[in-house]
């Protein structure tokens, strides 16, 4: 067993000693000299986060906007692939 201690050579040896460090590679770091701590947040956002939201701004909203376009459409809602954000008819 490890005996804890304080300084940061202890935690730089947790550190190489840790499984999961390849999934840093996974989240933005905006800053990588932050220690980030809080249990009450959702954490850094996950790159793959940050590609699928550009996907759908570049993808499915244009795609959403076309088809009202081609459908003569006047309302967002009526080409909407969601039924609940339809209008009751």
């Amino acid at each position: 067993m490890t005996t804890f201690s304080a300084s940061r050579d202890f935690a730089l040896q947790l550190d190489a000693q840790d499984k999961l460090v390849s999934f840093r590679d996974q989240f933005f770091i905006p800053d990588p000299s932050l220690v980030y701590f809080d249990g009450n947040s959702l954490g850094m956002m996950p790159k793959a986060a940050q590609e699928k939201s550009r996907q759908i701004v570049d993808e499915q909203w244009g795609v959403d906007r076309l088809t009202m376009v081609f459908t003569n459409k006047h309302s967002i809602r009526e080409v909407l692939l969601f039924p609940a954000l339809r209008k009751a008819e």
